[in-house]
């Protein structure tokens, strides 16, 4: 491969300005909890697991606690694959394919490929279940082992960053690994000598490029909508893979995606292209696919659920694009709403000649190409785990996380609130519950900490979301452990972990608890 880069430095330049300064401003380089700068511990818990004598000693249960160690990089399906194929893996080819791949002496691009021939992402038959260790969670190691050298490439921020700043991209996934490291090389010195930021190596680099993606003057990036649909990341994946479920915890703006992607969706093909639809326990097969119901007199009779009917709606003009919209679909009880029909939403399904016959009315029954899939669940109850593995396994699932970064820089909503950085507030919140062994999929989202630049009275506004959103959220993942609660969010309650409703009507008090719980007094 071509060991040289060509970075458009305007681009670059007008990023650095407008992205990045403005978030290391924050102090952000400081907190080993933020998305990506993970030098404080990250990397002091996993490197210690991956040296030569470490694998020797014990190759699965290192090489499990290493990746165990990127859970703020990794997404949770690839820590989870990892772990079910390290489990079931022989020791003595773990042993052997982990030390080839991070310390053998041979070509970087034959270790990449020997060791995803042994640890692939597949089908455990024996459970049924996926495991292994896909591209992504190789380089992690790699980045891990000498971040120096190797960057860690995760796709959608790589693809973003080589789009906007190289013009092109490398789609093989194994030369995308290696391209990434002399890209995030040219970068890095970029970053250092003209910019003079305080990075030390590629993992900061994948930092600045996750910060860039929020740039709104990347070329192709966030601007325009051309004919053929929305082009920002989740329009792009949705056109893609036609079934995409956004996840998260509460207040990680999953909704609001969605919302907007409806919104341009609508701008480029029209109000009637666009469906929507909340699952709900009751919500049943007869509501989304067929069956008998009362009409508006009370008789019963057949009738087409919401999929036929935009299904048929969109059949008659395969030319436009339509979207059904999900919210909360794990609320309902998917494989039986679905029923027989999931197979029919696959991508390779999306035709005629793959036609179902509906149980009631008899009729051939096809899901096709141009109508689009895009759901929310909440992942505070845990159901994602729960979701039946024949649902999960056609959807591509999208992690929204708690995003301090947004706070920093958005424009239209306040960086702090009497001196308190509403973005360390919100990082050291989800850093005690984590602490408390709180899962990290019940975080506390950065939306109750968005407070409108334009409020007459902030402090009223943290003070409401507090009371009525915050401290209730706490409680309930704390599952009403007062001591608990009181690690959480520290003065905010008592000694009995009742909430301080004295203090929190004080704005001097409330201001001091505020700063101590964000670390800045």
């Amino acid at each position: 491969m071509d060991a040289t880069v060509n970075i458009n430095e305007e681009v670059l330049s007008k990023a650095v300005e407008k992205t990045i300064r403005p978030i290391l401003d924050t102090g952000v380089l400081e907190d080993p909890k933020m998305e990506g700068f993970h030098h404080q511990k990250m990397l002091p818990t996993a490197q210690p697991c991956l040296t030569t004598e470490a694998i020797e000693s014990n190759p699965v249960e290192n090489i499990s606690r290493a990746i165990g160690a990127g859970s703020w990089l990794l997404s949770q399906f690839e820590i989870m694959w990892s772990k079910h194929f390290l489990d079931r893996c022989d020791a003595d080819e773990c042993k052997r394919h982990c030390i080839d791949l991070l310390h053998g002496g041979g070509d970087l691009e034959s270790r990449i490929r020997g060791f995803l021939g042994w640890s692939g992402v597949r089908v455990i038959e024996e459970t049924g279940k996926k495991g292994g260790i896909n591209p992504t969670t190789a380089s992690y190691l790699l980045a891990v082992v000498d971040p120096s050298r190797h960057a860690f490439c995760k796709p959608l921020v790589y693809g973003d960053a080589a789009k906007a700043l190289l013009g092109t991209v490398e789609s093989d996934r194994i030369n995308r690994i290696i391209h990434a490291n002399t890209f995030y090389q040219a970068a890095l010195k970029l970053f250092r000598d003209k910019y003079q930021l305080p990075f030390s190596d590629l993992l900061h680099v994948h930092l600045a490029f996750f910060m860039m993606r929020s740039y709104d003057e990347y070329p192709d990036w966030n601007g325009g909508t051309p004919p053929d649909g929305p082009v920002d990341e989740l329009g792009s994946l949705l056109l893609n893979r036609k079934n995409v479920v956004l996840y998260g915890p509460p207040g990680t703006g999953k909704t609001y995606k969605a919302l907007d992607l409806a919104k341009k969706w609508k701008a480029v093909h029209g109000d009637g292209a666009v469906d929507q639809v909340t699952f709900h326990p009751s919500y049943a097969y007869e509501d989304f696919i067929e069956g008998y119901k009362p009409d508006e007199q009370g008789k019963f009779g057949l009738r087409d659920g919401l999929l036929v009917r935009v299904s048929a709606k969109a059949r008659k003009d395969l030319d436009r694009k339509f979207l059904l919209l999900i919210d909360e679909i794990n609320r309902g009880d998917v494989a039986r709403i679905f029923g027989e029909l999931i197979t029919l939403i696959e991508a390779d399904k999306r035709n005629e000649a793959a036609a179902s016959t509906l149980p009631y009315s008899q009729e051939p029954f096809w899901v096709p190409p141009n109508l689009h899939l895009l759901g929310t669940m909440n992942t505070a109850d845990r159901s994602i785990s729960l979701m039946d593995i024949a649902i999960r396994r056609r959807f591509c699932f999208v992690e929204c996380r708690p995003d301090p970064e947004v706070l920093a820089q958005s424009p239209n909503y306040l960086r702090e609130v009497e001196g308190v950085s509403l973005a360390k507030l919100l990082a050291s919140i989800n850093a005690r519950l984590l602490d408390a062994g709180v899962d990290r999929d019940r975080a506390i989202g950065h939306s109750y900490f968005m407070i409108p630049a334009k409020s007459p009275s902030p402090l009223e506004v943290v003070r409401e979301r507090l009371r009525y959103d915050i401290l209730p959220l706490v409680e309930e993942y704390c599952y009403a452990d007062r001591p608990m609660m009181r690690r959480v969010v520290g003065d905010l309650v008592d000694d009995q972990g009742e909430f301080d409703h004295a203090l929190l009507d004080d704005d001097a008090d409330l201001t001091k608890v505020l700063q101590k719980l964000a670390g800045m007094s």
